[in-house]
């Protein structure tokens, strides 16, 4: 899981047979935090890691099991409250993925269109530069 406002590079990584609730493989969370506005303003943590040369197979979760990244919004003092909308936000969370595999991941490689994918292999088309659907055996 990366989380609140970190960057990591995940390089020449295999990442496989892995469960979770969401993001099996790779589960980015980007946070809002709203507190009451005599204490100031809200502080934004989107987490952009890279992920170059690495293979995300075989990874399972109730949603995302390739790459999944999802919004909350923690609002001080009434509670914590998931913000409705897709599993791939940007710019919330905005994970890099170039020249890697990401295939063989249930229920899906990865959710939506607006994580930038380049040269890599994903299962089911998924559409960037360089992109390719092709068994990699």
């Amino acid at each position: 899981m990366i989380s609140s406002g970190c960057s990591p590079i995940i390089m020449n990584c295999v990442i496989a047979r892995n469960s979770a609730n969401a993001g099996g493989g790779i589960y980015c969370r980007a946070f809002i935090i709203f507190a009451p506005q005599e204490l100031g303003e809200p502080c934004f943590y989107f987490p952009r890691p890279k992920i170059i040369n690495c293979t995300i197979t075989e990874n399972s979760a109730t949603t995302g099991g390739g790459i999944c990244s999802d919004l909350y919004a923690c609002v001080f003092l009434t509670g914590f409250v998931p913000i409705p909308g897709g599993r791939i936000l940007s710019p919330f969370s905005s994970p890099i993925v170039t020249n890697s595999i990401v295939w063989g991941n249930l229920p899906d490689d990865v959710y939506g269109n607006k994580i930038k994918i380049t040269h890599s292999n994903v299962q089911g088309r998924y559409f960037g530069r360089e992109n390719m659907n092709a068994d990699p055996l």
